[in-house]
């Protein structure tokens, strides 16, 4: 499917979450950065390449790629922030995540 339609979203998306699924977290990491390509507008893509970053063990690219979710508008945060906060706890950074919080 995504030689056939590699700039349909969708379709990107359902390949990095069998990716995800397989542990194959590297080539998950490059689809979901190639989903933020394709919709950059929307947070969604950016939590999956957050979350992708996070179970490599790169808590700062994750950190910095919720960031630049934070930024987009019209948005729902909520999920961004809730990830944030839980990356921050598991960090052990309870400064970061009680500002989150806050």
């Amino acid at each position: 499917l995504d030689r056939v339609n590699p700039k349909n979203p969708q379709v990107v998306e359902l390949l990095g979450f069998t990716q995800m699924a397989a542990r194959n977290l590297g080539n998950a990491e490059s689809t979901f950065n190639r989903l933020v390509t394709l919709a950059p507008t929307l947070t969604g893509p950016r939590v999956l390449l957050a979350r992708a970053q996070a179970q490599q063990g790169r808590t700062n690219d994750a950190r910095a790629t919720y960031t630049q979710a934070l930024t987009l508008t019209g948005q729902n945060l909520v999920p961004v922030y809730i990830d944030l906060i839980g990356l921050e706890a598991r960090a052990r950074n309870m400064p970061a995540a009680t500002a989150l919080v806050n």
